[in-house]
């Protein structure tokens, strides 16, 4: 009878390092993604293209994202984190967030959505990039450091009208669409002073400069 051969189980430690090895090959993915946005944008960037600069085979890529939209929202995340470990919120931005979680935690789901996505996500086509032009131009940000906004941007193309149309759907009567508008024009009232609290903080040291 023959005995069945068992092959000994692969050690933690190079479980481990395995897993350390993908991450780092997945950051390094993001990376140069990110290059390539810089330079091509979202739109006309290419697998071909990322996989080069990555020093990987086209097919690889999958292996550590699903699609290109995958990694667009990676290095979204990995901004949105850097930005709220680095940066001490101002009492402004405070609000904002504030008024967002209390807005979708205590308000109709229609409220809530035009409150964040429809407003907060500034889905009028080029506001994303127009944000990221006045903080380069008049706070001496680099168009890295802008990432958060024009990365946003280029993500909201995706799904930039799907919100709207869903809120439509949700807001039947009158009240309800009234309430709506509220909500989104109160929003936008919180960023004006969001952007009026970024020159109060940082336009004198910008002059001074």
């Amino acid at each position: 009878m023959a005995h069945k051969i068992l092959r000994p189980a692969k050690k933690q430690s190079s479980l481990i390092r395995d897993l350390q090895l993908r991450r780092q090959k997945r950051e390094e993915v993001a990376a140069a993604a990110f290059e390539v946005f810089l330079k091509e944008g979202f739109h006309r960037a290419t697998t071909h293209e990322i996989a080069r600069r990555a020093g990987i085979s086209q097919g690889s890529i999958f292996t550590y994202f699903k699609d290109k939209e995958d990694i667009l929202f990676h290095i979204f995340s990995q901004q949105h984190e850097r930005a709220a470990h680095n940066i001490r919120p101002l009492p402004e931005s405070v609000a904002l967030r504030t008024w967002w979680v209390w807005v979708v935690a205590h308000r109709p789901f229609a409220e809530g959505l035009a409150a964040v996505s429809i407003a907060g996500e500034a889905q009028v086509p080029g506001t994303g990039f127009e944000f990221a032009r006045i903080l380069e131009e008049h706070y001496g940000l680099t168009h890295e450091q802008t990432a958060f906004w024009w990365v946003h941007e280029e993500a909201d193309r995706e799904h930039g009208g799907s919100a709207v149309e869903l809120v439509a759907k949700l807001a039947h009567t009158d009240e309800e669409q009234k309430r709506v508008r509220d909500a989104v024009d109160h929003t936008l009232e919180l960023l004006w002073r969001f952007f009026d609290g970024l020159e109060l903080a940082y336009g004198l040291q910008r002059k001074a400069a």
